[in-house]
């Protein structure tokens, strides 16, 4: 009996605890950076993950073809809350996993056209999460254009 009475103690406050962690993740924001810039395509190159995991390098998901720009200058940067607003000098996109099998995305087609030297508009959301014990960044590649 001591032993119902003490697992139905845990199982309330491990209920308690969710929905405590739960309304703090709701009122957590998200900051994000949009960065505008004008950037010059220097290829793709393949490139393995730092294997740091057991999926290494293969399952890890970090490792294939990296698209690779160098930043000309900036159309604009603006952000959100406490969003890094530095600005970058180079800038890459993983274009294809492990095996050399393409994403799907639909700016990987654009990059695919591109010629080494063409020079690009390239729009950037960083989104930061700052709803975890790590701060998350997802990058979102908002579009890519070539500058005539």
């Amino acid at each position: 009996m001591k032993k119902s009475i003490y697992l139905l103690r845990i199982i309330a406050l491990s209920l308690l605890f969710h929905s405590c962690a739960t309304a703090t993740k709701i009122k957590e924001n998200k900051y994000t950076t949009n960065h505008t810039f004008k950037v010059i395509f220097n290829g793709i190159d393949y490139q393995l993950c730092k294997g740091r995991t057991a999926l290494c390098p293969k399952e890890c998901g970090n490792s294939g073809e990296i698209a690779n720009f160098d930043v000309i200058e900036y159309v604009s940067l603006t952000g959100k809350g406490e969003a890094q607003k530095e600005e970058l000098k180079n800038f890459s996109i993983q274009v294809s996993d492990y095996s050399k099998n393409r994403f799907s995305e639909g700016h990987i087609s654009k990059i695919e056209n591109l010629n080494l030297k063409d020079e690009v508009i390239l729009e950037v959301v960083f989104v930061y999460d700052t709803s975890l014990t790590d701060i998350k960044t997802e990058r979102r590649i908002i579009s890519i254009e070539t500058v005539n």
